[in-house]
């Protein structure tokens, strides 16, 4: 609360003037110039320092007045999933799981694009925690190695290799890992550093060399290495936590003997907060992987610069990383705010080689899309309001309806309208000359092709083909965007209005940029801010 009134009591400072209405107003005034910030953060803000100012007015520290009301509050977007990252191209891209794809439409008794939909967003949860489970694995195993290497070394190795120059070092991993040891201890330092460079370079030609990012993380765990387990975290369904919680509130205690017999409870979340635990068997990978690096960072920390003062903290962080940079000091530190979108990027582009079906997620998921996704995909399953709630760990039915209502996927609607706009681009004959004003006549008299005379024909049945057009495909994309903002309202000012015209136009709207190619579409993303639509009602 303290660094959300500072900035206030700061800009009172700067023009020389008092705590009250008037700096109140004027704070306000400098918060609404700043483009750079959303209404509903601007809002958060300047509400907490308005409940300041009102506090001291009613401990009479300062004289009643009125003060400037608050922001207005945005309706809050919801975040999108997994399937909206294909939801153009999900008939295509569920051909690969297309056996569960039948399996799920015949056991829930749902329509073709919500068991596609279901198909997919499980194989990409399924195929996260496969390959996440591998690379754990196999850093644990480049751990192990690497700790019994450095256990073995005795006094009178240490004495030789330390006064080993690094090029005359044998070129051998073994006495690579001893050497390195013996010289720098678990900080390796940055790969400018020479005899870093040199004692890697060897190494990391051979056939099964080691590269200086997998040394590292072997000696402690650098932000790449923790991927995985960051990613596991994020796609069990029974955890689903949220980023902020997996990353700042997942302390190196967070596996703890449940009550019940063979259970552990994982904790992940804020302590104060009164956020409730989850039971997960022991055998589940993720207690395993969980407790594993919680004993590693543990044991190993105190050998590291700044790792006993993260130890001494009331609830040290498990996601502690150690990456140096070449021409300054770096500590055992936490993950940086920016770090979980980089680790699930990173993580996507490793796991789409091996498993293909994840190719739409990469580029456009960060860590804020797995939550809604298993909200979406337990509503799918068919699973209560009231279930969802306990698994996501709301505290209000109504947060979680909220949460999972505000899930926007168009695979239904836009299911419904694919077959039939496909059919329309077969009817088309390309190879009809067009007009000018970029439509196709489809009649077969030679004297209807002028503009004029297309014009005037009642009964042409002519469409508009113009998908190599950025402009149009970009008012397509504005026109999309603006309609699913303006739902509600329009759907509140005149329900019947939005049934037969602009829900319809939506669908259309959505099917036709589902036919644009994808160049063209990445262009006209660019131009859409700039096209101006009408108001509708």
């Amino acid at each position: 609360m303290a660094n959300g009134i500072l900035p206030y009591l700061r800009f009172v400072v700067s023009v020389r003037g008092v705590v009250g209405p008037r700096s109140l107003k004027e704070y306000k005034e400098v918060l609404d110039r700043n483009s750079t910030v959303g209404v509903n953060t601007k809002s958060q803000k300047f509400g907490l320092t308005r409940a300041f100012v009102r506090s001291l007015m009613a401990a009479k520290v300062i004289g009643s007045a009125a003060l400037p009301k608050n922001f207005k509050m945005e309706d809050p977007k919801h975040k999108v999933t997994f399937i909206d990252s294909c939801r153009y191209r999900l008939a295509e891209v569920t051909e690969s799981v297309s056996n569960d794809v039948q399996y799920w439409q015949e056991k829930l008794n749902i329509e073709l694009a919500e068991a596609q939909s279901l198909a997919f967003g499980l194989a990409c949860m399924d195929a996260i925690q496969e390959f996440a489970k591998k690379e754990i694995e196999r850093y644990e195993a480049d751990c192990r190695y690497v700790d019994k290497l450095i256990q073995s070394i005795t006094d009178e190795d240490a004495l030789a290799l330390k006064q080993l120059e690094a090029e005359r070092v044998r070129r051998s991993p073994e006495q690579i890992i001893k050497w390195l040891y013996v010289h720098y201890g678990r900080a390796l330092p940055a790969g400018e550093d020479g005899g870093l460079e040199c004692i890697l370079g060897w190494w990391r030609k051979q056939p099964n060399g080691w590269s200086v990012v997998r040394v590292r993380s072997a000696f402690f765990p650098t932000a790449k290495s923790l991927d995985s387990y960051f990613l596991l975290g994020l796609a069990h369904e029974k955890l689903c936590p949220n980023v902020d919680g997996l990353r700042l509130y997942t302390y190196l205690d967070c596996c703890r003997p449940a009550f019940e017999r063979g259970f552990v409870d994982v904790f992940c979340g804020k302590r104060r907060g009164g956020s409730e635990p989850v039971a997960l068997p022991k055998d589940d990978f993720l207690v395993k992987a969980f407790s594993s690096l919680a004993v590693r960072v543990k044991t190993l920390l105190p050998e590291l610069p700044g790792g006993p003062e993260h130890l001494q903290q009331e609830c040290p962080e498990l996601f502690v990383t150690y990456t140096p940079a070449a021409g300054r000091a770096v500590t055992a530190r936490s993950l940086d705010p920016s770090s979980p979108a980089n680790m699930v990027r990173r993580f996507l582009r490793g796991a789409v080689k091996s498993y293909p079906v994840l190719k739409p997620l990469v580029g456009t998921v960060t860590g804020e899309n797995f939550r809604p996704t298993h909200a979406y995909l337990k509503k799918l399953a068919g699973k209560s309001i009231y279930e969802i709630k306990r698994d996501l760990h709301h505290r209000n039915t109504s947060t979680t309806r909220g949460y999972v209502e505000g899930v926007e996927t168009q695979a239904i609607q836009l299911r419904r309208q694919r077959d039939f706009q496909r059919y329309l681009l077969d009817q088309v004959d390309l190879e009809a000359k067009r007009t000018g004003s970029g439509y196709v006549c489809a009649s077969e008299d030679e004297e209807q092709v002028g503009c004029v005379k297309l014009l005037k024909c009642s009964d042409c049945e002519a469409k508009r083909i113009v998908f190599e057009s950025v402009e149009i495909v970009a008012e397509w994309l504005a026109w999309e965007k603006y309609l699913t903002e303006q739902k509600l309202r329009l759907k509140l000012e005149n329900e019947e209005r939005w049934e037969k015209v602009w829900m319809p136009k939506l669908v259309e709207y959505q099917a036709l940029i589902g036919q644009t190619k994808s160049r063209q579409l990445q262009d006209a993303r660019g131009r859409m801010d700039e096209v101006v639509l009408p108001w509708i009602s």
